[in-house]
């Protein structure tokens, strides 16, 4: 059982870490647009990028681990019984 849990933790992984790289890419960029509006921060300040990512993959494991958990769950043959 616990396999199943792995696998589908593991599947959904992908994309939780693609993510965050694609997110810092596009804040860097937006960061001329936005420097008029920050007030008492840098514009590039490493602790707030930093911060956010690591609270946006806190968010990306707890979506991925409650699915993987729900599925250790399961009674195998109830779940086949089901199809």
């Amino acid at each position: 059982m616990i396999r199943a849990a792995e696998a589908r933790f593991y599947d959904s992984n992908p994309i939780s870490r693609a993510t965050p790289l694609i997110g810092l890419v596009t804040a860097i960029g937006a960061v001329r647009v936005m420097q008029s509006m920050l007030f008492e921060v840098k514009p590039l300040d490493a602790a707030v990028f930093a911060s956010v990512g690591c609270g946006l993959l806190v968010v990306f494991v707890a979506a991925s681990l409650i699915p993987a958990l729900r599925t250790v769950t399961i009674d195998p043959a109830q779940a086949l019984r089901a199809e």
